[in-house]
């Protein structure tokens, strides 16, 4: 598991997320150094979530046929219908997602991303992630964080999750005023992602 996920982990949080940002924008700072960033958010991460994928990492992390046996019951394949009106539509088959609710969904998941891309600079909690850089150039901070955000887009393309560019931001911090209104440009399959000069995270 990674060391920078935060949530549903013993004594981590949001606060300790805040704890690890913060400093690190003020100690650039100090530094007189820019910093650039990119909150990720992924789109329905419990629905998108492959199965078949997870119980192959689960194998690899717990290695015990019993816990596997009932793992592969509770998010194995799955078929529904609907009734209406006293008819039955056909029969769909579910091959994607976690049960909403259940307590081990959260310990899946982080099973699930357990093998994440490294990055230069990786802060998450759940399914949100901060990519950030510091650099005296914007030009450098454009680089690396293009490249982080390319390889964090293979990950997400190779295990079927979705990156949502129209909630995912780019951000800013700096003491230069006639840089006030800086923007940085990523660009994730031909879409430029919002800049937001106040981010929530």
């Amino acid at each position: 598991m990674s060391v920078q996920q935060a949530r549903f982990r013993p004594q981590r949080g949001t606060t300790e997320q805040v704890l690890a940002f913060t400093p690190h924008v003020e100690a650039g700072f100090e530094k007189k150094l820019k910093t650039g960033a990119i909150l990720i958010d992924l789109s329905a991460v419990y629905d998108t979530v492959w199965t078949g994928g997870l119980m192959l990492k689960v194998t690899n992390l717990i290695p015990c046929k019993k816990i596997l046996k009932i793992l592969s019951v509770m998010t194995g394949f799955k078929q529904f219908h609907v009734m209406l009106r006293g008819e039955k539509s056909k029969t769909r088959k579910i091959r994607k997602g976690m049960p909403q609710g259940s307590v081990v969904a959260p310990t899946l998941f982080n099973f699930y991303i357990s093998d994440m891309s490294e990055t230069n600079s990786q802060l998450a909690y759940a399914d949100d992630w901060v990519l950030t850089h510091q650099s005296k150039e914007w030009t450098e901070i454009e680089d690396t964080l293009s490249k982080d955000t390319t390889a964090l887009k293979g990950y997400f393309d190779t295990w079927y999750l979705k990156m949502k560019t129209t909630k995912s931001v780019s951000t800013t911090f700096h003491l230069n005023n006639h840089e006030a209104l800086k923007t940085l440009i990523f660009k994730v399959k031909n879409k430029i992602l919002p800049s937001n000069p106040s981010p929530k995270y």
